[in-house]
Parts: C-alpha cells; structure tokens; sequence
C-alpha cells in the first residue's frame, strides 16, 4: 500500500529530463506491466534511492551509463 507522506515542499522541484520518446513509451509500458501505472515519478525517485544506496546497482548503471551520453557533431557533451 502506498504511503502517505506530508511532503516538506519547501525542498520540492520539478525536474526535467531529457529522454528518447521510445525510451519513455517502454519505461511507461514496464510500469504498466509491472502493476504501477502512473508511477512514473514514483519508479524514477526509486531508482535514485538505490544508485544512492546500493553500490551493486551503482557499478551497474555506473558500467553503462557512457552509452548514454549525447554529444553534439562538435564532440562536446550536449545538454540533453
């Protein structure tokens, strides 16, 4: 069951990111199947929580996180 939190808003802010329409379409669609729909906020809070806290999970998106960069034609990092 969910819990339900009185948030201290005054440390709350929207954050954008920057992903693949196809990337976020089957993010979306895992959720669903996983029994979570409209958990999308919630699922990506959890992810942080364990590359935070769990090294095991920080090696693995630490091992592939470079295939995720974006670089512009210039080579440098892009924004995105």
């Amino acid at each position: 069951m969910p819990r339900k939190v009185t948030q201290d808003t005054s440390f709350s802010q929207k954050w954008n990111l920057y992903v693949n329409e196809i990337e976020k379409l089957n993010f979306i669609k895992a959720l669903i199947n996983a029994g979570k729909t409209r958990a999308q906020s919630a699922a990506i809070r959890a992810m942080m929580h364990l590359y935070i806290t769990d090294t095991d999970v920080q090696n693995k998106v630490n091992a592939i996180v470079d295939n995720f960069i974006i670089y512009n034609n210039n080579g440098d990092k892009s924004l995105l």
